[in-house]
């Protein structure tokens, strides 16, 4: 499968998400909360992967790329305006440990399956920075298909859309950085933003959706840019 990089991308993050599974229903037999119990196993299969990842991840680079991940703010701050404006309503102060939680569990699950792991396997397999990149972030995308099970079409394919532009823009920060560290605290920031609200509003107002449109150029934009600046570090 090494041959395969994307292949070994596919199998890793099923096989993954199985062990996820198992761990979760183990979880919620000892009486977690389901969505508690989901978030401990992605990162307990995501700390396992990054063991068995662990020489080929440059920890000594850790947090050297957070300048270069600073645009996940952005999206972060478009989440809370976003639903603020909503009048949606805020989690207590004593749910903020939960959000923190259900934000940076799969911030570590994913990064380490589709930045660590495939673009890993694409670097190994020769493929230049720009086209380790594309199918990187296409693959990221394409995984989101599989909530076809339980949301809309126009929903998932929205979902995809957006994973593509995220799985850019993390992917150049961690290709030209080589932090898998700062990749995963940009993720884990994104995904906290949206999780610090108990609920969420089921529509968008036009306006919100021509900013989160632009956000996305912008992101995918700034993603093209890290890589066509100077060639991305090996």
């Amino acid at each position: 499968m090494a041959k395969h990089p994307l292949l070994y991308g596919v199998v890793l993050f099923f096989a993954a998400l199985l062990a996820a599974a198992v761990l979760t229903s183990l979880g919620t037999a000892i009486g977690l909360d389901s969505d508690a119990a989901g978030a401990a196993a992605r990162i307990a299969v995501g700390a396992a992967l990054l063991l068995l990842l662990r020489r080929s991840v440059a920890w000594n680079r850790a947090l050297t790329g957070l300048r270069l991940a600073l645009p996940a703010l952005a999206v972060a701050v478009f989440n809370i305006v976003l639903e603020a404006l909503a009048g949606m309503p805020l989690r207590g102060a004593s749910e903020l440990p939960y959000a923190l939680l259900l934000g940076i569990a799969p911030a570590i699950f994913e990064e380490t399956i589709f930045r660590a792991a495939v673009i890993g396997k694409l670097r190994e397999s020769g493929q230049p920075p720009m086209r380790t990149l594309w199918a990187s972030a296409l693959l990221f995308g394409a995984v989101h298909l599989t909530n076809l099970a339980g949301m809309s079409l126009a929903n998932v394919l929205v979902q995809t859309l957006y994973a593509v532009v995220i799985g850019l823009f993390l992917g150049a920060v961690y290709l030209k950085s080589g932090d898998l560290v700062s990749v995963i605290l940009a993720h884990a920031v994104i995904d906290a933003s949206h999780q610090l609200y108990a609920s969420h509003r089921e529509t968008t107002p036009t306006t919100f959706v021509v900013v989160f449109v632009v956000l996305l150029l912008g992101l995918a934009y700034y993603a093209l840019r890290l890589m066509s600046d100077r060639k991305a570090e090996t």
